[in-house]
């Protein structure tokens, strides 16, 4: 389906600097657009601004649009059919964090009701991450935690590479956090060494190894 671009409700978390929206829609005007967007069934954004800008760059008024009933998809009526449809994981991601936000509404809206009651699938002591993440087609927490921060700090370039099967959620996890490590590292050495700039720059040309060995025989 389509949807008027000016009937979408963007939420402040959306309204942030995008990147690329030229590329992005040259690519849109060159092969289509290739993901809808997705909204819940009160035209709220879940995930696709970037691709909206695109549009709005096109200077278009309607895009396609997938809407999902988040209510139901907690209520577990059609979670299977994420699995089958062909979201990408920042996608799916998205979806999830939906779910998790619509649980943490019936929780504050409750009184005397459980939880368990109000959501007879969610079995008692069920954390509100896991039935996020089966909801979105993670299958466990531990993949659905891992992707979000795939979602959050990767490019779209290993974004691409996991949607396509070319990688897998786990090796790119494990690959920010090396980096991670890695970066803290050099900045903890750093940070001791003071005035020691030559031996940083020595790091990101050749390598940690390169720039420990360094300190060691200066003696420092």
């Amino acid at each position: 389906m389509k949807k008027r671009i000016k009937d979408i409700v963007i939420k402040a978390r959306y309204r942030k600097t995008h990147k690329n929206i030229e590329r992005l829609a040259e690519s849109i005007q060159t092969v289509g657009l290739l993901q809808p967007i997705v909204v819940d069934m009160e035209n709220q954004l879940i995930c696709g601004a970037r691709r909206i800008k695109a549009y709005e760059f096109l200077g278009r008024d309607e895009i396609p649009t997938r809407q999902i009933d988040i209510k139901n998809l907690l209520l577990g009526e059609y979670a299977e059919n994420i699995m089958r449809e062909n979201f990408t994981l920042d996608e799916k991601v998205a979806i999830g964090e939906a779910v998790e936000k619509e649980m943490g509404n019936r929780q504050g809206q409750r009184t005397d009701t459980t939880l368990v009651e109000i959501l007879p699938q969610v079995e008692k002591g069920e954390k509100t991450r896991q039935v996020a993440a089966e909801r979105a087609g993670f299958g466990n927490e531990t993949t659905y935690r891992q992707a979000k921060v795939i979602a959050a700090k990767a490019s779209p370039e290993v974004l691409d590479k996991i949607d396509s099967g070319k990688s897998t959620i786990n090796r790119e996890y494990k690959a920010i956090v090396k980096a991670k490590e890695k970066k803290e590292q050099v900045e903890a050495v750093v940070s001791t060494k003071k005035g020691k700039i030559n031996g940083y720059w020595l790091f990101q040309s050749q390598g940690h190894s390169q720039l420990l060995r360094k300190y060691t025989h200066d003696g420092y």
